[in-house]
């Protein structure tokens, strides 16, 4: 059980797209597990969220684990040369926490940091293809597989473009509301979606679907007035 972990400025993205309501039960939830290791039970957005912190405080705790079997280990030997990897390990995990509050870092994203230029650089190693998907079933009632070759290359293609999970999020979003009960339903697929028009979906101002109807009333005539008007003008 840990005593504490650390909350990055980073979450504030995911944050901001959660309801007030939703911010708190996050957050106790982010507790619930750290403390307890309970998997909480939250749906939409919220888990999305969940998802991305959770996997960061594996890491921290996994780094902090590291740290603590070396410091136990140079104890034993009481060597130098194991105090020394203690040392490394405590200054590996400094810069790594570091570099996660200066950079954002989605769930699949390594950071390498130049410590010469104070320049971050992302390389893209691994791509968040199931929260992808999972976020389109769950909006339109799909059953898409994550494991689907074109729907990763659409995916790692987007991604590659610089594009962040909440670009994805905001697309589906649009199309859905735009497209749902219409004939482009059909397209609201991962090839058609996260496509070459991604950046267009992106930046279209939001639309509403509209219904056409037939609202005009036919007047009615008085034909034998017009007959009689007809007869009188020859």
């Amino acid at each position: 059980m840990r005593e504490s972990f650390v909350l990055y400025c980073e979450y504030q993205q995911h944050l901001k797209l959660l309801e007030p309501s939703e911010q708190g039960n996050l957050l106790m939830a982010l507790f619930d597990y750290v403390s307890n290791g309970i998997e909480p039970n939250l749906e939409g957005m919220t888990a999305i969220a969940f998802s991305f912190i959770r996997s960061q405080i594996d890491r921290d705790s996994e780094k902090y684990q590291k740290t603590i079997d070396a410091r136990k280990e140079a104890g034993r030997k009481g060597g130098r040369a194991k105090q020394k990897e203690a040392n490394q390990a405590n200054a590996n995990f400094a810069k790594q926490s570091k570099a996660n509050q200066a950079v954002n870092v989605n769930d699949n994203v390594n950071v390498n940091v130049n410590d010469k230029n104070n320049n971050v650089e992302q390389s893209t190693t691994e791509y968040p293809y199931k929260d992808v998907i999972d976020y389109l079933n769950q909006k339109i009632g799909t059953q898409f597989k994550d494991k689907s070759k074109d729907s990763r290359k659409h995916i790692k293609a987007r991604f590659d473009d610089g594009f962040v999970m909440d670009d994805f999020v905001r697309v589906i979003d649009k199309k859905a509301a735009e497209w749902t009960g219409t004939d482009n339903e059909k397209y609201l697929r991962p090839c058609t979606l996260f496509g070459t028009k991604f950046e267009s979906y992106l930046n279209q101002h939001d639309t509403k679907k509209v219904t056409k109807a037939n609202n005009f009333t036919g007047r009615k005539y008085d034909m034998d007035s017009l007959e009689g008007a007809l007869l009188d003008a020859n």
